[in-house]
């Protein structure tokens, strides 16, 4: 039995509904109930009698899916395994463009070199990684189902066009000469799916997520996968936008609040997220305690086109030493 299943059969249960009020049918602790600020739209809620528990409360929102409530304790054990992978993921970049760097000069089009150009394409335009279940059903792409109406060659530039997640527009581009060159090859390839492979025997072999997501491991670690770039970016755009604004502040005169505010939008435009979804999933709290603290990158990118040009890799370690810096404080 999971521990859903048992919280549905021995939790205690939520009754009544947002007009009437709430009432918790063998619920005692009712401060501790309160403090779990379950939404008033979940259903089928059931809460654990148990305070101690790592996962405290289970109900579904409008759309039925579940939602999760956790401890505090469990919430800091989670956000030190995310700060953990943030940074790991920092520190491994390097090594993953020396491979992109390599596979990219080899002949034709063979699963190592697509799969470089992916990573390429991944690291500076900040795309989900889609699936073709979402693609067929809802009409929304990601890099791993991108078709060749989706993407257009002009020069040494890529520009990408697609509906995203929700039917958003998305648009992004790319100034890569050995990108673009590539990307001319495989939209000669049969089929209208973007990213295939010619495979030893010639045939010609569609890239789907789950691959894309193998070759990170690989190249990258085992805990590793494309979302990971979205963190990632949003965190260093973020940073990056902080820093530059950190310039324009007059002592006692400036609303960081609304800095911060700007800074948000200005990465939610970016990875096609709403502001709030970025902030909460994309954008790592410390870097916007330590702004309000007058802390931020001494070294950044002073603009989009810096960053996706990607020539100079050193704001990204001006960030990780941020990162370390805001963890170590909060420690001590």
């Amino acid at each position: 039995m999971t521990e859903i299943e048992r919280l549905q059969q021995a939790g205690i249960r939520r009754l009544g509904s947002p007009k009437s009020g709430f009432r918790y049918r063998g619920g005692r602790d009712m401060n501790r109930i309160r403090a779990l600020r379950i939404p008033p739209a979940w259903t089928d809620v059931a809460i654990n009698k148990n305070p101690r528990a790592k996962l405290q409360a289970i109900g579904r929102d409008r759309k039925g899916r579940w939602q999760y409530r956790y401890s505090a304790g469990a919430v800091r054990e989670r956000e030190e395994k995310k700060y953990g992978r943030l940074v790991a993921f920092g520190k491994a970049l390097p090594q993953m463009r020396r491979e992109v760097e390599r596979a990219l000069r080899l002949p034709g089009l063979p699963r190592e070199k697509v799969m470089a150009c992916i990573l390429r394409i991944l690291s500076t335009c900040f795309m989900r990684p889609g699936s073709y279940a979402y693609a067929r059903e809802n009409g929304s792409f990601g890099i791993a189902t991108l078709q060749n109406r989706h993407v257009t060659v002009k020069g040494d530039t890529v520009r990408f066009e697609y509906p995203g997640k929700s039917g958003k527009k998305q648009m992004s581009e790319l100034r890569d000469r050995r990108v673009a060159r590539m990307v001319r090859q495989l939209k000669k390839l049969p089929g209208k799916d973007l990213f295939q492979y010619v495979a030893d025997d010639g045939a010609v072999v569609n890239i789907r997520r789950r691959h894309v997501n193998q070759h990170i491991k690989e190249v990258m670690g085992e805990r590793f996968s494309a979302k990971d770039f979205r963190t990632w970016a949003g965190t260093l755009i973020a940073a990056c936008a902080l820093a530059r604004m950190n310039e324009e502040i007059v002592p006692g005169r400036t609303d960081r609040h609304r800095m911060v505010v700007t800074a948000v939008k200005e990465t939610a435009a970016r990875l096609g997220n709403t502001p709030a979804v970025c902030k909460a999933s994309y954008i790592w709290p410390a870097v916007v305690s330590s702004f309000e603290k007058g802390e931020v990158m001494r070294c950044y990118y002073r603009s989009m086109e810096d960053l996706v040009d990607g020539k100079s890799h050193r704001p990204e370690t001006a960030l990780l030493q941020l990162l370390g810096s805001a963890r170590r404080a909060t420690l001590h």
